[in-house]
């Protein structure tokens, strides 16, 4: 007999919801929904083969287009959902044994869930990344900051003592994240609430460091404000060899803390 589990999407709250109507149902997932509801609470997945979901996820790990296409299912459920009521969003592969444990979990965590829901309401996440052509970057740097012009010297002399190439690494350092605050200082002021998110390093399709990580937690009334002053800061930091990029609108993934589900 076939083992089916529950994988999890997200929790919305029933009075925002209608998700037992057919025409809602259908615009959110149209195959297998599933619905567990504690109190004034839902928890919406999608019944599962978990053996079958197991092997899907061995083949989406060693095939990015299979992971790809995996991540973007959940995506675009997610976003279906989103356009129907206010949701706290479960990372993507999260499974539930079955409809008790969905229940059980609701239980655990009502509290959270109620604190994040209100949260949430008529919120988005946006995120926000720095990449820095750090090239460019020194060029600017020995060009608008007197001290690293003057530790930069006049020539080429400096680039054969060691000494002088860690102290330019220094104020590279030092002005990256200086700058990287500037930017982060200026959309803060629009969020309701953010996140400095971790990053491994790594490059753009450009080839350009990506410096900085920021989760923005915005008042639908924001956005439009967000964007423009999105683009002022994009213009202004150029110059330093900046690349400003955001994506959005996503479910509050950074700013979901209630506890993990057994699974």
């Amino acid at each position: 007999m076939e083992k089916q589990g529950i994988y999890a999407y997200a929790v919305v709250s029933n009075s925002q919801s209608r998700l037992d109507s057919p025409s809602s149902a259908r615009r959110v997932k149209t195959d297998n929904i599933f619905l567990a509801r504690y109190k004034d609470l839902t928890l919406v997945g999608e019944t599962v083969d978990i053996a079958d979901f197991q092997k899907e996820l061995q083949e989406a790990l060693i095939n990015p287009k299979t992971m790809e296409g995996v991540l973007t299912e959940h995506q675009n459920t997610l976003d279906r959902l989103m356009r129907e009521t206010t949701v706290v969003p479960f990372q993507f592969g999260t499974i539930l044994k079955d409809k008790e444990g969905a229940v059980d979990h609701l239980k655990s965590s009502y509290a959270s869930y109620k604190e994040l829901l209100k949260k949430f309401k008529d919120r988005q996440e946006w995120g926000v990344r720095v990449f820095a052509d750090l090239k460019k970057f020194k060029t600017s740097l020995s060009q608008f900051n007197p001290e690293t012009k003057e530790k930069l010297g006049s020539g080429t002399a400096y680039l054969l003592r060691r000494k002088q190439e860690e102290e330019v690494g220094e104020a590279t350092n030092e002005k990256l994240v200086s700058l990287s605050g500037e930017i982060l200082n200026n959309l803060k002021e629009l969020a309701f609430d953010y996140k400095v998110t971790k990053s491994a390093q790594r490059l753009s399709e450009k080839g350009e460091l990506l410096i900085s990580v920021f989760a923005l937690l915005l008042d639908k009334s924001q956005i439009r404000k967000f964007s423009q002053k999105l683009a002022k800061l994009e213009k202004k930091y150029q110059e330093f060899g900046l690349e400003i990029t955001s994506s959005g609108p996503w479910p509050a993934y950074n700013f979901v803390s209630p506890a993990s589900p057994e699974r």
